[in-house]
């Protein structure tokens, strides 16, 4: 096993630990799965979230932030027929450690949020 092999492995133990999440504040409103929780760069993450039907919601945000990157999306929410299942996909990722966020906001502000670490580890070759 090579000494990048095993460092992909050490890290994925942590951080398969926190690839599904429930929201802070509600355990039911929420939920987040984040695959893979390492990946090489350039880096590609899956994004799926789990939303309770509700006519309050509005609006999914969704996010993936290092210290020198970031990108975000928002799904629009039609209330209770809005599909449960919503999955973003980031591509194309430097390296780095990652807080991927997730918000429900609905008609009177956030009702819910999300968040777990991912790692973009640098490719074969990388500088970093």
């Amino acid at each position: 096993m090579t000494t990048l092999h095993r460092a992909l492995a050490i890290s994925s133990i942590g951080l398969l630990l926190g690839v599904y999440a429930p929201s802070l504040g509600s355990t039911s409103l929420l939920k987040m799965k984040v695959t893979p929780p390492v990946a090489l760069a350039p880096g590609h993450f899956n994004v799926q979230l789990s939303v309770e039907t509700d006519e309050d919601n509005r609006m999914l945000e969704v996010s993936v932030e290092s210290s020198d990157f970031y990108r975000s999306s928002r799904i629009q929410l039609n209330g209770s027929s809005a599909p449960r299942l919503n999955v973003v996909q980031f591509g194309n990722l430097p390296a780095g450690d990652y807080e991927v966020s997730g918000i429900l906001v609905g008609t009177r502000g956030p009702r819910a949020t999300v968040s777990l670490a991912a790692r973009v580890a640098p490719g074969v070759g990388s500088p970093r």
